[in-house]
C-alpha cells in the first residue's frame, strides 16, 4: 500500500480539505491511503471520518519559523518512525516548503506542491511568505495545481509553458448538490425563511474572501430589498470581526451566521442567489449566481 502524507492546516470543512476528503472517500484505500499533517492542533470536523477509512492524523509544532528547529526535529522523528512514506504533498501556500524542506532533508523521493491560490495574501506575515516562495523550487520536484493561475503564481510562466505541472480539478460529488424542491422547503421552514428572499455564501472567514466587502454589498441590497436576507455558511480567525461590522450596520436581523455545517448541499437549495466576493491585488469583486430555484 502507498501512504500519502498530506501537510494540510487543519482536517477542518474548508476549501482544500473537503476537496482532499472528496477524492479520499472514492479511492482505492487498500492501494493508497492518505494520512494528514496538522499544522494545527484544534481537532478538525473530518478527523473521526479520517480515521474510519484508516487515516493517520499527525500534529506538528506548528508552522512559526521561531519553532522550525522543533518542526524539523518532529519531522524527522516522524520519518524515522514511518519508513513508508515515500511521498509528501504540501497545501499550504508558501509554508508549504516547511514540509517539502523537512522531506527533502529525510530524503523523502516524491515532494508535491499543490497550488491552491492564485495570489499570495498580503498581510503581516507576507516577507515570510515571500521568503518560503522564494525556497520551494528548491524543495518541490513536482507540480500540482488547481488551474492555470495558480500554477503560474506559485511555478512561473515556464513551468506553466512547458506544462510541467498536474492540473488537479477540485472536484465535487455533484449528485450531492442536485435541486431538490423538498429540500428547500424544509429548510426553509426550519429555520424561518420561507417569505425571505435568501443570498448565501459559503467560506472561510479569511481575507481571502473578503466577506467585508460581501457585507458592503449586502447593506446595498438589503436597502432596496426588505425581504433580502444573507447567510454565511462558514467559520474562521476574522468571523468576530464581520459579526461587529454586521453590528454596526444595523443588519443583524437580517445576517445568518450559520457556522460551520455538514450538509452546505441542503443549504444551496435553500439559497435564492449565491454570492462570492474575492479579494486580488487590492481590488474587491462580486459575483452572483442563482441557484437551482
Amino acid at each position: 500500500m502507498i501512504r500519502v502524507l498530506h501537510s494540510v492546516s487543519n482536517m477542518d470543512r474548508a476549501g482544500i480539505e473537503t476537496m482532499l476528503m472528496n477524492y479520499y472517500r472514492h479511492m482505492d484505500r487498500e492501494k493508497v491511503q492518505f494520512d494528514f499533517l496538522c499544522n494545527k492542533t484544534k481537532p478538525g470536523a473530518y478527523d473521526e471520518e479520517i480515521k474510519k477509512m484508516g487515516g493517520r492524523i499527525y500534529h506538528t509544532p506548528g508552522l512559526n519559523p521561531a519553532k522550525y528547529p522543533q518542526y524539523l526535529k518532529y519531522m524527522k522523528q516522524l520519518f524515522e518512525e514511518h519508513k513508508e512514506y515515500r511521498i509528501v504533498e504540501a497545501h499550504n501556500g508558501a509554508l508549504g516548503v516547511y514540509a517539502l524542506h523537512a522531506a527533502k532533508v529525510n530524503k523523502i523521493p516524491v515532494r508535491i506542491f499543490h497550488a491552491h491560490g492564485a495570489s499570495i495574501t498580503k498581510d503581516w506575515k507576507l516577507p515570510i511568505k515571500l521568503v518560503c516562495k522564494s525556497m520551494l523550487p528548491a524543495n518541490m520536484n513536482h507540480h500540482f495545481s488547481c488551474g492555470i493561475a495558480a500554477a503560474r503564481c506559485y511555478f512561473g510562466d515556464k513551468v506553466v509553458d512547458n506544462n510541467d505541472y498536474e492540473l488537479i480539478p477540485n472536484a465535487i460529488e455533484v449528485e450531492r448538490f442536485i435541486f431538490n424542491e423538498k429540500v428547500r422547503t424544509a429548510m426553509r421552514k426550519k429555520y424561518g425563511f420561507e417569505n425571505k428572499h435568501i443570498i448565501g455564501h459559503v467560506g472561510r472567514f479569511m481575507t481571502q474572501k473578503n466577506h467585508a466587502f460581501l457585507i458592503d454589498v449586502f447593506e446595498e441590497v438589503s436597502k432596496k430589498d426588505s425581504q433580502a436576507m444573507l447567510v454565511l455558511l462558514g467559520d474562521g480567525e476574522l468571523q468576530e470581526e464581520i459579526r461587529k461590522k454586521v453590528n454596526e450596520k444595523g443588519l443583524s436581523d437580517k445576517v445568518y451566521f450559520a457556522g460551520n455545517v455538514g450538509n452546505a448541499n441542503e443549504w444551496y437549495n435553500a439559497f435564492d442567489v449565491f454570492m462570492f466576493t474575492v479579494s486580488l491585488g487590492g481590488a474587491s469583486s462580486c459575483w452572483c449566481r442563482g441557484t437551482g430555484k
